[in-house]
């Protein structure tokens, strides 16, 4: 499996068990120094971003199609409701070695 295909399908993985609550095949896609910013704050490595993982209130709804921006950096789109408003963000991510390095949500 190519370097591209072998990325996607990682993404595909964490994407998957995300949706199931599987947060054993998530962490293990998951670099140990690995950095999550969000806009409820920043989380590094294992134990922070575990806490992250709990956080289930605002799950956005994201699209399971990624775009490849250049290398080893991936986005895609997706939503939140906050009451009664729709928040559109990107999730940008970056891989290195089959595993995720960094993860910035932002609003788009």
């Amino acid at each position: 499996m190519g370097d591209h295909a072998h990325q996607l399908a990682v993404l595909a993985k964490i994407h998957h068990a995300r949706r199931h609550n599987d947060e054993h095949e998530f962490m293990n896609h998951i670099a140990d120094d690995a950095e999550f910013i969000t806009p409820k704050g920043t989380f590094k490595g294992h134990a922070e971003i575990r806490k992250w993982w709990q956080d289930k209130d605002d799950l956005p709804d994201w699209e399971e199609h990624w775009h490849h921006v250049e290398g080893h950096h991936f986005r895609r789109k997706g939503t939140a409701k906050k009451l009664l408003l729709t928040i559109h963000l990107v999730q940008d991510v970056w891989l290195h070695d089959g595993k995720v390095t960094k993860v910035h949500v932002h609003t788009a």
